[in-house]
């Protein structure tokens, strides 16, 4: 599997097969809240595992001139760049805030796919571009800090809130082959979460 992460089991000719919806997750929740860049975009990816793997196979759908990822760990970011490179323009980049500056000056979308908050990352959203968008795949405790720095320098932003839904969702057809009813899970998860 190429993000490296299974979400979803589904028993088929009595074998597990192990899916991730991650991705096409990310990409229905980015469409629904009219964050989808644009293509040619310049986008950063935060963090270097399964999370970031999927954003990264996401962001190859549009396509995105380039996607760089930036990890704590630089080993782990040169991996996924390395496992997604046949799928998409793929570069890894470094977490130092200040060697980070001019990809995220540039950047058209930045996805914080780590467990980190505002206050552990390498950027705040008042440095990006006014155009930049900024997806944080968290979606607790709300409101999302990041998110909500984001929305305050003026940057259109979500939290991971939607992409739960979508992957939800993607994960209950594949177990149902039914038409999964978005609207209500939609309202029954911000009914669970306060809002």
């Amino acid at each position: 599997m190429i993000t490296g992460a299974v979400n979803t089991l589904t028993l088929e000719a009595g074998a597990l097969v192990g899916e991730n919806t991650d991705a096409a997750g990310l990409e229905a929740a980015l469409r629904e809240l009219g964050l989808w860049p644009d293509p040619g975009a310049l986008a950063v990816v935060l963090g270097a595992g399964g999370a970031a793997a999927a954003a990264v196979l996401a962001l190859s759908r549009v396509p995105c001139d380039r996607v760089h990822v930036a990890g704590r760990r630089p080993d782990a970011a040169a991996g996924v760049a390395r496992r997604l490179a046949g799928v998409a323009p793929v570069l890894a980049a470094p977490w130092d805030g200040e060697a980070l500056a001019p990809l995220l000056a540039a950047a058209d979308l930045v996805v914080n796919a780590t467990p980190v908050g505002l206050a552990g990352l390498p950027f705040h959203p008042r440095d990006l571009p006014g155009t930049a968008a900024v997806v944080d795949l968290r979606y607790r405790p709300r409101p999302v800090d990041l998110t909500a720095a984001a929305q305050d320098a003026g940057l259109r932003a979500c939290d991971g809130l939607e992409m739960l839904l979508q992957q939800g969702m993607l994960s209950f057809q594949r177990w149902t082959g039914v038409e999964p009813p978005t609207d209500q899970a939609r309202r029954a998860l911000l009914d669970a979460v306060g809002g």
